[in-house]
């Protein structure tokens, strides 16, 4: 799938990445984020998924960005950085390891098909969509990714609710991917 050239907006920060990011290392932008790109809405909050070490690749970003860097989640690896940019002004960067074995394990664990999406910042930047997510978003349908989505995490019922209606989503039939 081609990403919208609403990307090239930020494409400061995914120079910044790749420049210290080694190549070897898997480092996707995943989530709301990828969902928001996609619709064409500004984004101010960048979760990233990485294989590795968080901690080390956090500190090298947030340096190369000048940006403000803590430890979000010490137990789950989960690290924060704050910019403040002249040109995209501020934001969050929130980097964290896989859930699972990979990006597919990582987004299948997610709530809604729309949210499970990622962006590998490689180059050219490459699109994951294992659960059709962005069929879901163009017909404006509301899906979650497991039939365990709501029991592994019950806060998920209201965030479908305001995510339907912030998005103007309708619930699919089924609720969730089959299988």
């Amino acid at each position: 799938m081609i990403i919208p050239d609403f990307v090239s907006e930020y494409q400061k920060l995914f120079n910044a990445i790749r420049k210290v990011v080694p190549s070897s290392m898997k480092f996707y932008l995943v989530g709301g984020a990828v969902r928001d790109i996609l619709l064409g809405r500004k984004i101010r909050d960048f979760d990233f998924c990485v294989e590795g070490l968080v901690r080390p690749i956090g500190k090298h970003i947030a340096n190369e960005l000048g940006g403000a860097y803590y430890v979000l989640d010490d137990e789950r690896e989960m690290v924060r950085i704050i910019i403040d940019d002249d040109q995209m002004g501020q934001f969050d960067i929130d980097i964290a390891q896989f859930s699972g074995d990979g990006i597919e394990d990582d987004l299948r664990g997610r709530d809604f098909t729309l949210n499970a999406m990622a962006i590998e910042i490689s180059e050219p930047p490459l699109f994951f969509d294992p659960l059709n997510g962005y069929e879901d978003l163009q017909q404006r349908n509301l899906r979650m990714c497991s039939q365990d989505s709501l029991i592994n995490d019950p806060m998920r019922a209201l965030r479908a609710i305001r995510m339907s209606l912030e998005f103007d989503l309708t619930m699919d039939e089924t609720g969730a991917l089959s299988g």
